[in-house]
């Protein structure tokens, strides 16, 4: 399967999770929702992981250098912050104007490959982050 399909497939599940997420917020702590959602992501992870452990095992040849656990650190450090202001924001605000602003992560993230990873500045990139922008202004009017 292709990226694009991936990637559709998570923009779906992501959707859902968020409508599941505020509606189990008004029932239990951000921290135990938090705790539950990422328990079943590590636990999809290792199926994951179990279905195509061959590949995987072959491709990292059991050396992982102290840089990749450092950045694998610093995305889990930066992914956990995410997870757990997401979930405040989301406990406390409408779904519906809290998760348009969590998506706009997506500049930070064009932007940085942009700049430190060399990838190609194209006009319909630089548009598309712009009425990204606009849209993210008229949804949470």
């Amino acid at each position: 399967m292709g990226y694009l399909a991936w990637a559709g497939i998570a923009m779906c599940s992501y959707g859902f999770a968020i409508f599941f997420t505020k509606v189990s917020l008004k029932y239990v702590p951000n921290e135990i929702a938090v705790l539950i959602t990422n328990g079943i992501l590590v636990v999809i992870s290792f199926i994951f992981f179990w279905i195509n452990r061959h590949s995987v095992l072959s491709e990292i040849d059991g050396n992982i250098s102290l840089g990749v656990w450092s950045l694998m650190a610093i995305a889990g450090g930066f992914l956990g912050l995410a997870v757990m202001s997401y979930y405040y924001a989301l406990s406390q605000g409408e779904a519906s104007v809290v998760s348009p602003i969590f998506s706009m992560s997506f500049v930070i993230a064009v932007c940085l490959s942009l700049i430190f990873l060399g990838e190609e500045v194209k006009l319909t990139k630089i548009l598309g982050v712009i009425f990204a922008g606009i849209a993210i202004y008229l949804v949470t009017r």
